[in-house]
């Protein structure tokens, strides 16, 4: 049985978060055994069966004001709703990865080092809260990823999917007939 992942982000505008998220995509296929589903939150609300069928989640965002995108802030509040994909989810692996861009002066204040690190940890926060367990230190890129960023996106994924695997491998088998 194939192990499934869900790489869940939202990326508008220049797509510099949907890029991460191809390249977290791209570090976990290089497990054996793994299957990733890209669910782009930016403009739909994606399937509970994708959430509830995932052994493993990688979530992504831009930064808008210190905080994650509304699109993934809106995929968490339906997952709280959905209390069956909720409690499916309890001590599963995850990792983030956030975009930021840059602008004026005004932006400037929103760029600052703790600025990213609360937009970060808001993903992280929500993640927690349905029972997932970080198993990475989370990614932050400014702009268009280069090339050492993108090979940290490869190597967040395939972190991820290693301890999906080891989960996958350490829990107990069902004999045949369900008991």
């Amino acid at each position: 049985m194939k192990v499934r992942i869900a790489v869940v982000f939202h990326s508008q505008e220049k797509r510099n978060t949907q890029r991460l998220a191809s390249l977290v995509a791209e570090g976990c296929c290089s497990v054996d055994g793994m299957s990733v589903s890209l669910v782009d939150v930016s403009n739909s609300s994606p399937s509970m069966d994708c959430v509830r069928e995932a052994d493993g989640y990688a979530f992504g965002s831009p930064n808008y004001f210190s905080y994650m995108a509304g699109g993934l802030k809106a995929f968490f509040d339906g997952l709280w709703l959905a209390s069956n994909a909720r409690q499916s989810m309890v001590g599963k692996p995850f990792v983030a990865f956030l975009t930021y861009g840059g602008g004026g002066n005004s932006a400037r204040a929103l760029l600052t080092p703790g600025a990213r690190g609360r937009a970060v940890r808001s993903i992280e926060r929500l993640a927690r809260k349905f029972g997932l367990r970080r198993v990475a230190k989370s990614l932050v890129c400014r702009g268009h990823p280069s090339d050492a960023s993108m090979d940290r996106a490869i190597k967040l994924g395939k972190t991820l999917a290693d301890h999906v695997a080891a989960a996958r491998r350490s829990a107990p088998r069902m004999r045949a007939g369900g008991q």
